[in-house]
């Protein structure tokens, strides 16, 4: 009480009195996540962005972070291209001058303050500064990340990964139009802590380039999003185009690296390179964080590895077709 007390007799040009009685827990990945903020949009945009994750699944300690919105911020669009930076034990968020945020990874927090402008722009909003730090926060503690989209077929995850412009997207999409489910569009996790490799994901959202319409016209539907600095793409619910096909985990299938523009073939790939492909992309991080991710993306490429060489979509979903599945694990 006499903190507080003090705090309102004195100047507070860093916003530490500013009162947040708006607070929710969510699970991203399974894990909890706890927020505080002083505006509800914050909240929905919370609820939007993990609505696939129902529970708390791992009995691990809790991310926690507070976000504020500033009253007198003034900041417009177009927004400043967020910019990333991290040193040690910490990681910020900054679009220009009243939006930042910066996370202390060993303490599992998070603050951030931004202003009124920015959180009505959902899309803006979401990605670099609830996602994002959400993510970074999972993976220095419990999940191995690597970039790919992931399909389920029989139970069994297929990851599709490669460089932009590989096709992951589209060829995720055309998976789904063929009855398969979707774990992930971007992004795919490896918990640490369970015994046996598991792929988790947040299927919640579809995003694509806009081409991606040549290809599907029904994505005419789909709305244009401003993201990444300024870039168009379309993003959409999952549940607006397969309701019902979204799964959070699945077991390990395989791993398979794209190559668009060459005759259709599916190749085996010896796990020490699929490992090198897979590690090399990690963004770096302490030590101890990169023994981790060593350790678990060893264990994933065991499982099997390919190249899948293909042209058009049609070839590429043959191929697919023709990739036999460890049987899965009983239990």
């Amino acid at each position: 009480m006499q903190r507080g007390m003090a705090l309102h007799r004195h100047p507070d040009p860093l916003l530490q009195s500013i009162e947040t009685p708006l607070r929710a827990s969510f699970y991203p990945l399974g894990f909890r996540l706890d927020i505080e903020t002083n505006d509800p949009r914050v909240l929905d945009c919370a609820r939007s962005s993990f609505a696939a994750f129902k529970e708390e699944e791992f009995l691990a300690p809790a991310l926690h972070m507070r976000l504020i919105r500033v009253p007198d911020g003034t900041s417009t669009p177009p927004w400043p291209a967020p910019s990333h930076r991290s040193w040690g034990d910490i990681f910020t968020v900054v679009s220009g001058p009243d939006n930042f945020l910066a996370a202390n990874l060993p303490r599992r927090e998070a603050m951030g303050f931004f202003s009124p402008a920015l959180l009505d722009d959902t899309e803006c909003f979401r990605e670099p500064f609830l996602e994002c730090p959400t993510y970074v926060l999972l993976v220095r503690h419990y999940v191995t990340p690597f970039h790919a989209a992931c399909v389920v077929r029989d139970g069994a995850g297929i990851c599709l990964c490669g460089p932009a412009g590989a096709g992951k997207s589209s060829l995720a999409y055309g998976c789904l139009r063929a009855g398969y489910q979707l774990l992930a569009n971007d992004a795919v996790y490896l918990p640490r802590s369970e015994t046996k490799p598991l792929l988790r994901g947040n299927p919640s959202r579809l995003t694509f380039p806009q081409s991606a319409r040549e290809l599907f016209p029904e994505l005419e539907r789909a709305p244009v999003v401003t993201r990444r600095g300024g870039e168009l793409f379309l993003s959409a619910s999952m549940d607006s185009f397969f309701p019902g096909r979204a799964v959070t985990q699945a077991e390990v299938g395989a791993v398979v690296f794209l190559d668009r523009g060459a005759a259709p073939a599916l190749k085996e790939v010896p796990p020490g390179e699929a490992h090198t492909l897979l590690f090399e992309e990690l963004a770096l991080d302490d030590d101890q964080t990169m023994a981790a991710h060593d350790l678990a993306l060893r264990r994933l490429v065991q499982k099997g590895a390919y190249r899948l060489s293909y042209t058009t979509l049609r070839q590429g979903l043959e191929q697919l077709d023709r990739l036999r599945l460890p049987e899965r694990t009983p239990g």
